[in-house]
């Protein structure tokens, strides 16, 4: 009933993605926030950040995804971020990709960092979809760009109708890794020309790998696939980074 008590994080980028439920959060600094399900909290922990977090709703489940990504230097001043530019359900973020977070320096450049599977909402005649109509819950979005990390990665979420399909375009020297969260569907392809190495999902050749709930994959660019759900939808989180 207490979630994570409070505790520090240093020289780390923490992400989390609420899936399901709200989140809560308090730092030292006085500042609460509360999440809902598509929501990414960003903590650097740089020289340290006293945070906790925890579900404000004891009676309905809270799942979430927690990534520790490691930052690009050392001694970073401790931010705490937070954005909801994806609402599950949103007729508006359907059947494409939505970026939650990225790289902090190509966002101070004046231009969105390059996610690897960006070929994905150009297949279906969409780009990436920030922010968007109020929730039914009639709270708004944050809107704006992606919460930004002090690290090359972005992280994307894709919810899919029953049959939807969007294209997963992973560059030359770039990996994806992705977590099935709910639902049931099947990556089909294979890699691009030049492709060194593909991971397919329990042994299988990445042509016909099957995604179940909770699976996970990690996949090596160049390659170029299609993601489509089963009957009862795909929701799929992805994290992608140098292969270096």
């Amino acid at each position: 009933m207490r979630g994570f008590g409070t505790h520090c994080d240093l020289d780390m980028e923490v992400l989390t993605y609420v899936v399901e439920g709200r989140l809560a959060h308090r730092d030292a600094t006085g500042r609460e926030a509360t999440l809902l399900p598509g929501g990414m909290q960003c903590v650097t922990g740089g020289t340290g950040a006293y945070h906790s977090e925890f579900n404000p709703a004891h009676a309905m489940p809270l799942r979430q995804v927690r990534l520790h990504v490691l930052p690009r230097g050392k001694c970073l001043e401790p931010r705490y971020g937070a954005c909801q530019p994806f609402r599950r359900g949103c007729p508006a973020h359907k059947n494409r990709w939505l970026h939650l977070a990225g790289d902090a320096q190509a966002v101070r450049g004046g231009s969105p960092p390059p996610p690897g599977p960006a070929g994905a909402g150009a297949a279906a005649g969409v780009g990436l979809v920030l922010g968007g109509p109020p929730s039914p819950e009639g709270e708004p979005f944050a809107g704006g760009a992606p919460a930004a990390i002090q690290q090359d990665c972005n992280v994307l979420v894709c919810d899919l109708d029953a049959g939807g399909r969007v294209a997963l375009e992973v560059r030359a020297g770039r990996q994806v890794y992705m977590v099935c969260l709910d639902g049931a569907g099947a990556l089909h392809g294979a890699p691009s020309s030049g492709s060194s190495a593909a991971a397919g999902l329990k042994g299988q050749p990445a042509e016909a790998s099957g995604l179940q709930e909770n699976d996970g994959a990690r996949l090596y660019g160049p390659l170029s696939l299609q993601l489509e759900a089963g009957p009862c939808g795909l929701h799929v989180l992805c994290c992608e980074v140098s292969q270096g």
